[in-house]
């Protein structure tokens, strides 16, 4: 049996007391199930061929099913596609939306639900190697990720990622006599996708 609601959200009162109905699918599967269905498309869209794409739209949905108490699919896919802008202008977000509103067909989850994102907060965690020594893990999603998390590239070629904290520039400074050795000034340009106008970033050795 389908049951509908004019309100927001679904009276119980009706399908569980009055009607005496059992949920086919309860919030914590629904939950699980379209975060599921969301990780899956977008690693297998994205992961190998546009990587900063599928960091940047990963964490969008990860702030989505953190600040959202109420799920909507056609709402969801507006709020992680609408507005982005492409890092890699090959990617074609039209077509990734299109492909992600298919999602709904498999009636693998319902259209509405209460998101329970305490069942999934496991699943928020990303791990991104960037050394054969050093990994990157990154726990939950970041409101300013283009400024806190960011690839860098210096005059000389080298290459590398910038990480704003405060709590670890203490555990990671250099010996001072190093730091006297080496050019006082490095300077690298950050250019994100679509910007006119690059940022330049002065970096002290």
């Amino acid at each position: 049996m389908q049951i509908a609601d004019t309100n927001p959200t679904l009276s119980s009162f009706w399908w569980k007391d009055f009607l005496e109905l059992e949920e086919k699918r309860t919030d914590e599967s629904n939950t699980k199930t379209v975060f599921a269905a969301f990780d899956s498309f977008l690693g297998s869209k994205l992961q190998s061929k546009y990587p900063a794409d599928y960091t940047h739209l990963f964490n969008d949905m990860l702030r989505i099913f953190k600040r959202e108490k109420r799920f909507s699919f056609k709402k969801f896919v507006g709020d992680v596609f609408d507005g982005y802008r492409v890092i890699d202008p090959k990617l074609d977000i039209k077509k990734l939306k299109q492909d992600a509103e298919r999602l709904l067909d498999k009636k693998t989850f319902d259209a509405t639900f209460n998101l329970a994102a305490e069942t999934i907060t496991k699943r928020f965690k990303r791990t991104y190697t960037l050394t054969d020594e050093i990994e990157l893990q990154i726990s939950n999603s970041i409101e300013n990720l283009e400024t806190t998390v960011f690839g860098l590239g210096l005059q000389d070629g080298t290459k590398g990622v910038f990480v704003k904290s405060e709590k670890g520039y203490n555990q990671f400074l250099r010996h001072p006599v190093l730091q006297k050795a080496q050019k006082p000034v490095a300077t690298a340009t950050i250019k994100h996708a679509n910007d006119q106008n690059p940022n330049k970033v002065h970096l002290s050795n």
